[in-house]
């Protein structure tokens, strides 16, 4: 009956969204591709990271000012039960990294879902901001790292992605610094620094019964309480490292968890699910397996991204050739998602033979999609949208 019901569900979302929602159009850029173009998805990805590899440096002039105009969008303030604190976008599918002491509730626990809100370059509209729920994906209490996955889309018109510099090589003595948080309450603050030191396996605690350990990043960098989880940035407006502790007895000596330690937290774990008592799972390893054409070829994955044993993240592959043709997630897991990807090649413009992923979203899952947008060069940024209501 489960398998009956899978299938008949994938088959209703398969015929809507691809001869319905996949038809539309974007103002007056049209991408255009046959529908039988085989997509390999490993050329895909490998696209994905020889963009992110080349992304231009910002502007030389006014260095602080571009730093604070790029990844202001990209800091959010975090609200935990009894806290506040800092965090930032790492990707369009709304990924957020900060501090594990953010969400702790200091019970050596954590809270398994947040409020937050994405910093606006005017500040006079930060009431009037919208204020987003994001899940505990995993936590490293060691390095005092969490990772937030947000419970609705990327809204790409108030938010940005900022990207992570995980080479450390890169990060010199004396070169300028910056960061964006939140001390002592006084929102989307920015600062400027130098590094002081780089000190691999640093040991601090904040309080008698935890021990931290990680690669860190000394600065001069003014911090205070609300800063946690927040970026400290080169000037390339780069991610190097996030703002997590200072020096209680001393003035200009704070400390950020590396960049390098961030990215082996986010690619390699360890993984806590969404409660913190339930078990670790594995989100690489399907849950879920169906063969919607019937023909013996299992064609459709559904992965579990939070743990909690629902799959939200199904991989479609339509004409069985091995490659993915079709993204459905299913955010709040009731059988039915909210957004779709599909991938395909540009057949003419300056972008020609290149690959691009269309997103369609459907937040109210109504069956008609809200908005449309086109990552159009595959660095995992939405280069443009139109609203379909």
């Amino acid at each position: 009956m489960f398998n009956f019901i899978f299938k008949l569900l994938f088959s209703l979302i398969f015929i809507v969204y691809s001869k319905t929602i996949f038809s539309y159009e974007i103002g007056n850029y049209s991408p255009t591709y046959e529908q039988s173009t085989i997509v390999e998805i490993d050329n895909v990805i490998d696209l994905v990271e020889n963009v992110k590899k080349v992304i231009p440096p910002l502007k030389t002039r006014g260095i602080g000012a571009n730093i604070f105009r790029n990844v202001a969008p990209a800091t959010v303030i975090i609200a935990a039960e009894g806290g506040m604190g800092s965090g930032f976008l790492i990707n369009a599918q709304g990924s957020i990294i900060t501090n594990y002491h953010v969400i702790s509730d200091g019970n050596n626990s954590f809270h398994p879902e947040v409020s937050l809100v994405f910093c606006p370059i005017d500040m006079e509209n930060l009431e009037k901001s919208i204020v987003f729920r994001a899940k505990v994906i995993k936590v490293d209490k060691s390095r005092d790292l969490a990772l937030l996955q947000m419970n609705s889309p990327v809204n790409n018109k108030i938010s940005k992605v900022v990207y992570i510099d995980s080479n450390t090589s890169n990060v010199d003595i004396g070169m300028d610094v910056h960061a964006i948080g939140h001390p002592e309450g006084q929102y989307c603050t920015y600062t400027k620094g130098v590094v002081s030191q780089i000190r691999g396996g640093y040991e601090w605690q904040y309080s008698s019964d935890n021990l931290h350990k990680a690669t860190v990043i000394q600065t001069q960098t003014p911090i205070n309480p609300g800063n946690s989880g927040g970026p400290l940035i080169n000037d390339m407006g780069k991610v190097i490292g996030i703002n997590t502790f200072k020096n209680p007895d001393a003035t200009g000596i704070n400390y950020a968890v590396s960049s390098s330690e961030i990215q082996d937290f986010i690619v390699n774990g360890p993984a806590n699910p969404i409660s913190p008592k339930a078990d670790v799972c594995d989100s690489e390893t399907p849950i879920q397996e169906a063969d919607i054409n019937e023909n013996g070829i299992i064609d459709t994955y559904g992965y579990d991204r939070d743990c909690n044993n629902i799959a939200d993240f199904f991989e479609m592959d339509e004409n069985e050739d091995g490659t993915i043709d079709i993204i459905f997630i299913d955010n709040d897991q009731n059988g039915i998602p909210e957004i779709s990807i599909d991938f395909a090649l540009h057949e003419e413009g300056e972008y020609k033979g290149k690959y691009f992923a269309r997103w369609v979203y459907d937040t109210d899952e109504d069956g008609t999609p809200e908005e449309i947008c086109f990552d159009i060069d595959l660095d995992e940024t939405i280069d443009q949208c139109r609203s379909l209501s």
